[in-house]
């Protein structure tokens, strides 16, 4: 079994909507099919675990815990910012 992992950087969420539409309607169990989507994101999962690896490599479980449960990660720059939130 392998996996892809592909961000989209939408600027134009109206001109999006229909490759959106497309990849959720992709969207099902893997079990006995050569490939499918099975999970989506409409937060930028790539900025978190960047922010969790920051976080774990000093240590700071608390900030890695942010990191983990907060519900939009959006832009934030560093750990400092997460933590304000």
């Amino acid at each position: 079994m392998q996996f892809l992992t592909v961000v989209y950087t939408i600027n134009d969420p109206a001109a999006f909507e229909e490759t959106r539409k497309s990849i959720i309607d992709s969207m099902s169990a893997s079990e006995g099919k050569p490939f499918s989507v099975t999970v989506v994101s409409c937060d930028h999962e790539m900025r978190r675990l960047d922010l969790i690896e920051q976080a774990l490599d000093a240590g700071d479980m608390a900030a890695a815990d942010k990191a983990i449960s907060s519900a939009n990660i959006g832009n934030i720059k560093n750990l400092d910012e997460l933590m304000e939130r």
